[in-house]
């Protein structure tokens, strides 16, 4: 790949307002269309060697060697806000042969903590790339974690990992572990340059150049996402991804709207085949969407009450008298029932056993009697 002096011009680099190094914030990145340049990205080559697998979770940072915390962030709006910068393609000359391609750049954009992957935009030479940035955030209550994964539709970032090596789910990284994973039962190997793991894994082997005959044959099953639960329209027999990642239970969405114009001469110097791109939000602020328990037990026992008390006159006092009553008073009566039939078999038993008296007189002598029925 061209050294980054190469890529960016001398003194071409903005962030945040302030002109900076381009070579200082722009770091070496795996993708699926090989080695890049990236910004603010924790799966940068730089950004695995200093996290790794301790990589925290989403709204957590860390820290460069000159205390500068990472994911940078940025809370204001419109052009020169975020990241500007001037580049330099590759001439037409340079264009391997027989190979049908112009000069210009791609560009991903994602979350800082996600893998490198998923859709791309194009920028030819001599124009300029206006991307507003804009998303919603998302976010599940604690009372949601009470339920299953799978009745929420989500996973909170603790509560699973990916095969990329990091101790938090993210679906961008459950997505690209996926792609990984298809690659080896395909082929045996992965293309080393296409995956960084933040944990080193000597299970899985690298690609060698007899594998890309394999990688090439098997291309179709690379291109093509299948549900995990397919729908009735969807061709059971067609090759593709087909991944089992649940969406995050917090996520902050980045969609970016790309705009394309053409350079001034006034703006930069040789305007005709260089780039300018400004990636910035296009607003400060987002739309923050709850998603929490409608009917939790809490508040099912609180319908119930005031169910109760609206049209039968009770309440929890009552509903707790109601359970006493068929509960502890059945049991206590049963208990006291046989005492009673017992002491009154008794009584009955002492009255046959009284001893009975009968006098009489009969010729001026007096006999007594005694008999025991």
């Amino acid at each position: 790949m061209r050294p980054c002096d190469d890529v960016f011009l001398p003194e071409g680099c903005w962030w945040n307002f302030k002109q900076v190094n381009c070579c200082e914030i722009f770091e070496l990145q795996r993708t699926e269309f090989g080695l890049c340049h990236s910004f603010n990205s924790d799966f940068s080559e730089y950004g695995r060697v200093r996290v790794g697998e301790n990589s925290g979770l989403i709204g957590t940072y860390w820290q460069t060697e000159s205390g500068e915390f990472r994911p940078r962030k940025s809370s204001d709006k419109g052009q020169w806000s975020g990241i500007r910068a001037h580049i330099s393609p590759i001439t037409p000359e340079q264009v391997a042969p027989n190979v049908n391609a112009k000069p210009s750049i791609r560009i991903l954009m994602g979350e800082p903590r996600g893998a490198p992957l998923g859709s791309d935009m194009v920028v030819m030479a001599g124009n300029f790339g206006n991307i507003n940035v804009w998303g919603d955030r998302i976010y599940n209550t604690h009372r949601t974690k009470k339920l299953k994964p799978k009745q929420r539709n989500c996973y909170f970032g603790d509560e699973s990992s990916t095969g990329m090596g990091t101790n938090y789910y993210l679906r961008r990284n459950c997505r690209t572990a996926c792609y990984l994973f298809h690659m080896i039962n395909h082929c045996g190997c992965y293309v080393e340059a296409m995956f960084g793991l933040m944990k080193q894994n000597d299970t899985l082997r690298p690609c060698n150049a007899e594998d890309l005959l394999c990688l090439s044959k098997k291309n179709q099953y690379f291109n093509n996402y299948i549900p995990f639960e397919q729908p009735s329209f969807f061709m059971k027999d067609k090759p593709g991804l087909k991944c089992e990642c649940m969406p995050d239970c917090i996520h902050q969405m980045y969609i970016p709207e790309l705009t394309i114009a053409e350079h001034t001469v006034s703006t930069i110097d040789n305007s005709s085949s260089s780039i300018l791109i400004d990636l910035h939000f296009k607003q400060s602020a987002c739309i923050l969407y709850r998603s929490d328990l409608i009917l939790g037990w809490l508040d099912l026992l609180v319908s119930f009450g005031g169910c109760a008390g609206l049209f039968l006159g009770g309440s929890l006092l009552s509903f707790i008298e109601l359970i006493y009553f068929l509960t502890w008073r059945v049991y206590y009566h049963w208990r006291r029932t046989p005492l009673k039939s017992d002491k009154s078999k008794n009584k009955k038993k002492a009255k046959g056993r009284r001893i009975v008296t009968d006098t009489w007189t009969m010729d001026d002598c007096t006999n007594s009697k005694t008999s025991i029925p």
